[in-house]
């Protein structure tokens, strides 16, 4: 995973979908009120062996997110840092499965 970046698109539009249809609102809203948004700092190490330009970022811990929505939660393996050190069993939240079980 050295040097590799991940990204996932989302396709939207309803033109290219079938069978959409309705979901448990209050589920969903339950399920994404027991998520926590945090600010954090990527390390430099780490922000430069992936390729990231803004350090600075907003999102979810991916170990929180398990705890939720195990699904949505992937095992990417052990990442190297650019000064040598091994993140083991590093865990990125899969933003498309994610994105299927948030309204």
């Amino acid at each position: 995973m050295q040097g590799t970046r991940v990204r996932a698109l989302v396709w939207e539009d309803p033109t290219c979908r079938r069978a959409a249809g309705p979901v448990d609102t209050n589920e969903q809203l339950r399920r994404i009120a027991q998520m926590r948004i945090v600010e954090y700092d990527y390390k430099p190490e780490f922000a430069s062996a992936m390729g990231i330009n803004t350090a600075h970022q907003t999102g979810m811990i991916a170990q929180e997110v398990q705890e939720i929505l195990p699904r949505a939660v992937r095992e990417v393996g052990h990442v190297t840092c650019e000064n040598g050190e091994m993140l083991e069993n590093f865990l990125m939240v899969d933003k498309v499965t994610l994105n299927r079980y948030l309204p």
